[in-house]
């Protein structure tokens, strides 16, 4: 048995004419079959498939790889890719899935349209301190919310003190306070129509302060209005 497996694996009924790969998007599929450490005209019997899927598996994007043999020629890489949410401020910036894990530090050329979130800090998110991951949760959330809404954000940002605001994309900053609620959003959106159909572009919205109840205080931008 040993000789005849010796003889397989060196015998050319078992090489590899086909590489897949399944699943690849930010992760190129030339970049994962190298990491695997595959190459056609490999033998089949020669691989080692559990140590090329964690080869794999280093890949900054992928969550989950699998490489599996396909006899009698054929050897498949599947791949689970993170999908990012949105970028993270921490002195660099990184990409955040939606369960608020961190993805990888973002490179600059990137092309992104994704939003940004600020305010948290780095020291605090690294060992996953329950405080900062809820404010980073609570961001992004917050994004799924205002996409909803038809607030399309570019930037949302967190303080403790303040609670949360974003910026749209037209470069106004709205205030929403610590407790976001379809009412303000629906108040964000109608005062954000009603300047507009006046000639006037908001630099500021408030809707977080307690003290003011239903009322929106508006800020216009230099030469946002008439």
């Amino acid at each position: 048995l040993k000789a005849l497996w010796s003889w397989a694996e060196r015998s050319e009924r078992f090489l590899v004419e086909e590489i897949s790969v399944q699943g690849a998007d930010r992760s190129h599929k030339e970049t994962l079959i190298a990491m695997a450490g595959l190459q056609l005209q490999d033998n089949m019997l020669a691989l080692d498939a559990d140590k090329a899927s964690e080869a794999v598996k280093a890949h900054p994007w992928v969550k989950t790889a699998r490489v599996r043999r396909r006899f009698p020629h054929r050897v498949e890489i599947e791949v689970q890719e993170y999908l990012p949410k949105a970028l993270v401020a921490l002195g660099h910036l990184y990409y955040c899935d939606e369960a608020g894990d961190l993805v990888k530090r973002y490179s600059p050329g990137e092309l992104t349209d994704l939003p940004l979130i600020t305010g948290l800090e780095r020291a605090a998110l690294e060992p996953k301190d329950p405080a900062a991951q809820g404010q980073l949760l609570r961001a992004l959330r917050l994004i799924d919310r205002l996409n909803a809404a038809a607030l399309t954000p570019i930037e949302v940002h967190g303080d403790p003190a303040l609670g949360l605001a974003f910026v749209d994309g037209e470069g106004g900053r709205i205030e929403l306070g610590h407790e976001v609620t379809d009412t303000k959003l629906a108040r964000a959106r109608a005062s954000k129509a009603a300047l507009s159909a006046r000639g006037m572009k908001p630099a500021r919205l408030d809707l977080g302060s307690g003290r003011r109840g239903n009322r929106v205080v508006a800020r216009l931008a230099e030469g946002g209005g008439n």
